[in-house]
């Protein structure tokens, strides 16, 4: 380890290679930037799912009452915006046919399933579009441009969707997803980068050997992962203690008189006064890079070509290379597809169902 407490903040945490390559100082930056970016979208799904409720007229005028009257007799909030006591807590779990719900519709759906919804139909899009991203990073220069685009694409969104009310909700919602195909494209141009950032030779010194760059590959990932993590734990207990704290002096009035509103604004302000200049800076310090691969002879070099070639290569793999030269291979890429794709979806319903059940787990 060494000290790179000058040059880019981090206190002697970052391996020595920051010392001599500023690009693995960008990446460990992009960590707890783009970690903000993703949480802050976790947080507002509350407020998606009060406001499609409302529109589908779940909500009581009483209950809409209590929460508004909340702030001047906290004790008389009973159902809309706090979590449950101990004491409060049902002795079982509910069952389904018990789980509280609302029979209304919004846009054709229960204000649950549309969420739900519109985060599926943006998945799909993210699968058509990732393996274009990779034809990008092969076959172009564009890498660098293209990362710091997408990224800054989310952190615009999350910017806009501060302004989430009752009239904008929904179009917040279909920002979200667009943010999400954004958040995973973005990441396909950083992780371009990992394979190269232990292979910074230092001038006087014999060049590294493969064992070398391995283990400083390694340790890089260590380090930036562990200040992801812990970037993320701070990001949160200082968004919890909003809501601990300060909810009637700083989150419901911003929220317009609703706690989840504020929230999930609180969240978007944070994630971007704070993880923005932290991608903004990642990418400064990320370099350009040639095309790692020429594109096949006789393909012109336009964004149609890039979609064939890249879905092309996709399909050739996938059906030739990885049954035939790589069968392992391609268990694991399988098993490691559902997997994302299961731990994304568990930690989505996650959220809604907690606010759904809220009532349920306050009456």
């Amino acid at each position: 380890m060494g000290n790179c407490c000058g040059s880019y903040g981090f206190d002697c945490l970052c391996p020595s290679a920051a010392q001599t390559n500023p690009e693995v100082a960008g990446y460990i930056y992009n960590g707890p930037g783009r970690g903000m970016q993703y949480l802050s979208q976790i947080f507002l799904l509350g407020a998606f799912l009060y406001h499609a409720k409302l529109q589908a007229n779940c909500y009581t005028d009483d209950e809409l009452q209590e929460q508004a009257d909340y702030c001047e007799d906290p004790a008389s909030m009973m159902n809309l915006t706090r979590a449950a006591t101990p004491s409060s807590m049902p002795t079982a779990m509910p069952t389904f046919a018990e789980e509280p719900g609302c029979e209304e519709k919004v846009y054709g759906f229960y204000p649950s399933s549309l969420i739900t919804l519109v985060q599926m139909f943006c998945s799909l899009v993210t699968a058509f579009c990732c393996p274009v991203i990779g034809a990008i990073v092969d076959f172009t220069p564009n890498r660098r441009t293209y990362g710091y685009n997408l990224m800054m694409g989310v952190v615009v969104i999350n910017a806009i969707q501060i302004f989430t009310n009752s009239d904008t909700w929904f179009f917040m919602l279909l920002l979200q997803g667009i943010a999400g195909a954004l958040y995973t494209c973005h990441q396909i141009c950083l992780m371009a980068y990992v394979p190269e950032l232990g292979s910074s030779d230092v001038d006087g010194e014999a060049p590294k050997t493969e064992d070398e760059i391995n283990a400083e590959t390694t340790l890089i990932m260590g380090v930036s992962r562990a200040v992801e993590q812990l970037s993320n734990v701070i990001y949160i207990l200082i968004h919890a203690s909003f809501g601990m704290f300060m909810e009637c002096a700083v989150v419901i009035p911003f929220g317009d008189g609703n706690y989840e509103t504020g929230n999930g604004r609180v969240a978007q302000v944070m994630s971007v006064v704070i993880g923005g200049p932290l991608v903004w800076k990642s990418w400064q310090l990320l370099g350009d890079r040639p095309a790692l691969h020429p594109l096949p002879d006789g393909t012109p070099d336009s964004c149609f070509s890039l979609i064939g070639v890249a879905w092309g290569t996709i399909l050739n793999t996938a059906c030739n290379k990885l049954p035939k030269q790589f069968p392992m291979t391609g268990l694991f890429l399988l098993a490691y597809t559902f997997t994302e794709a299961a731990a994304g979806t568990v930690l989505q319903m996650a959220t809604i169902y907690l606010g759904v059940s809220r009532k349920y787990a306050e009456t």
